[in-house]
């Protein structure tokens, strides 16, 4: 059986792309963050709805897959099954 060695640094989708961009600002970004400017209240603002909708999330699905980046390393360690749904599909 292989074990699964995670990289050093995961990179989000936007840390990517703002690697992409500037290979300079993603280094500081990785390795500086304390040289990051401080959020404005409209994005501190956005990122506390969003956790919350994830606490709620939470409580009416539990059990669910934490996908957080914390815990990435642990999600690729589950193997895949189909789960059963206690609710019907919904197609659009």
């Amino acid at each position: 059986m292989r074990t699964f060695v995670p990289p050093m640094h995961l990179l989000s989708k936007s840390t990517y792309l703002r690697g992409k961009q500037c290979p300079k600002a993603l280094w500081l970004y990785k390795h500086r963050p304390e040289l990051r400017p401080p959020l404005s209240a409209g994005t501190q603002a956005i990122f506390d709805s969003g956790t919350e909708v994830g606490l709620l999330a939470q409580q009416r699905f539990p059990g669910g897959v934490d996908c957080t980046p914390e815990h990435h390393t642990t999600i690729m360690h589950r193997p895949w099954r189909p789960r059963k749904r206690p609710w019907p599909m919904v197609r659009r």
